[in-house]
């Protein structure tokens, strides 16, 4: 439901072809360009928007290997808020690998690859794993966790701690920045096992902190107080 459709693919010497279904919308980069990062609660619905789509393409042995804000469509609503989400682009990478190109077709973002991708290694539905946690970051803080020229990002891609989100936004609750560390863990063994998990992991991150049971409201400081009133 979350994933743009195809209704044709085909190649031309050295080109591939896609036809997807015409949809009015933005991308979710454009959208965080023009009005920040968005309320919490959209941003939770949009990772589970985007991890159910993930979700059903690795269940058909299906991984994007880009996934990045460019490659999320929101749809066109009315009102305010932002539209329902669909992720396009599937495939690509595999139509790289066999030497042809798609025309039209963004290359793929140093800042959104996965360690193992700049290192040349074989990956698997782990690699879009950590480009949904970068997707994450983006809408936690509105920016990339790292920024810079592109041979500087791929450096610290590989070699340096991804910094707290809860450092660019002050206010984020706290389990936000153990849900970023595992999306974006440089092994992936050290992630999260699969999307459902990830986005159960956001959920419980999104849900506030129980409020500490006070004397007054505990319930034996309840029946002291009745039984003092009795007497």
């Amino acid at each position: 439901p979350n994933i743009l459709a195809v209704h044709d693919a085909g190649r031309c010497t050295d080109y591939a072809w896609i036809v997807h279904e015409l949809v009015i919308g933005e991308t979710l980069k454009a959208a965080i360009e023009r009005d920040g990062a968005p309320a919490l609660p959209e941003a939770v619905r949009i990772m589970g928007e985007l991890l159910a789509a993930l979700a059903a393409a690795h269940a058909r042995g299906i991984v994007h290997r880009d996934v990045k804000t460019q490659t999320i469509l929101l749809l066109e609503r009315p009102g305010p808020g932002l539209g329902r989400v669909l992720l396009t682009d599937f495939g690509t990478a595999r139509l790289a690998e066999a030497g042809l190109a798609i025309h039209g077709q963004a290359p793929p973002t140093p800042g959104s690859l996965a360690p193992e991708q700049l290192r040349g290694a074989p990956v698997d539905h782990r690699v879009d794993l950590w480009g949904a946690g970068i997707v994450l970051y983006q809408l936690l803080t509105g920016t990339q966790p790292f920024e810079g020229a592109p041979v500087s990002v791929m450096q610290a891609i590989l070699e340096d701690k991804v910094p707290l989100p809860s450092l660019r936004s002050p206010g984020l609750l706290p389990g936000f920045d153990a849900v970023i560390a595992r999306a974006l863990a440089k092994r992936p063994g050290d992630r999260f096992a699969d999307a459902e998990s990830m986005a159960e992991a956001i959920r419980v991150a999104a849900m506030p902190p129980s409020v500490p049971a006070t004397r007054r409201s505990h319930p034996q400081g309840l029946i002291g107080f009745l039984r003092r009133k009795r007497a």
